[in-house]
């Protein structure tokens, strides 16, 4: 659009993009069967949000995880005010949002973001492998239902949270402080 090509986004270009990222993080979460993320370096943005929407999540000591949307006049999407939330709790997710804390790899393990953390990109590899061969010899079935159990009882405002997020977002991307972040980073 005309507007995109000044450095902003009018709203239905706004709207599309948050809707992008909407829909990958939608479709990991609607997977039947658990799936698992390796992180091995810096998970930001939307690629925190991608990460933390996996069920079983692994990572190496060089990775942290960041939620920086604030500082350049954004909010976390890609439903992470429901699935940091839901995993580090209503203070520690209000400080990566509101404040843009970075959290490390050793700190996510520790207040339960993640499911493990290993010094080496091969440790994790073998870690990610012994998960993956264990729920491969699983029930299907068994699998399929517990992760709809557990995801019914600690993301029942998924839905709500992506609405949410795509509204506010959308119109964040056309707000002043977005666009003077946006100037200041392209000059």
């Amino acid at each position: 659009s005309d507007a995109a090509g000044k450095g902003g986004f009018d709203s239905s270009d706004s709207r599309a993009i948050i809707e992008n990222g909407s829909r990958l993080i939608g479709a990991v979460r609607a997977l039947p069967m658990p799936v698992v993320a390796a992180v091995d370096g810096p998970a930001v943005g939307i690629g925190a949000s991608l990460a933390v929407a996996a069920d079983l999540i692994y990572a190496s000591t060089h990775s942290y995880f960041l939620l920086a949307f604030v500082k350049i006049g954004l909010m976390p999407d890609g439903a992470a005010s429901a699935t940091f939330a839901a995993s580090l709790g209503r203070a520690r997710a209000n400080a990566m949002a509101l404040l843009g804390e970075k959290l490390s790899a050793t700190e996510a393990f520790e207040t339960g973001l993640i499911n493990g953390c290993v010094e080496e990109r091969a440790a994790l590899d073998a870690v990610v492998g012994r998960v993956t061969a264990k729920l491969a010899a699983a029930s299907p079935a068994a699998l399929a239902l517990t992760k709809a159990a557990l995801d019914g009882a600690t993301l029942d405002q998924y839905d709500a949270a992506i609405d949410r997020e795509i509204a506010g977002q959308t119109e964040l991307l056309q707000s002043p402080q977005f666009q003077a972040a946006i100037a200041a980073f392209a000059a």
